[in-house]
């Protein structure tokens, strides 16, 4: 995953996409739980505010270039 990607959370019944728009290392985390890696997101949908997932309940629907 990258900055530009649409993607969507995994298990949203409603199916709303949203583009990566910062990525985020944490280095202060268990690696053995977390890959450390989070994704701000820019939901596209004026009710859904911009939030940070990790890669695990995102899923990439289109590649920005």
């Amino acid at each position: 995953m990258k900055v530009g990607d649409l993607v969507r959370m995994t298990d949203d019944p409603h199916d709303i996409v949203g583009v990566i728009v910062e990525e985020l290392v944490d280095n202060d985390l268990d690696h053995s739980e977390h890959n450390g890696i989070y994704y701000r997101v820019s939901w596209l949908d004026d009710l859904c505010d911009t939030s940070y997932a990790d890669e695990s309940v995102l899923e990439v629907i289109s590649e920005g270039r």
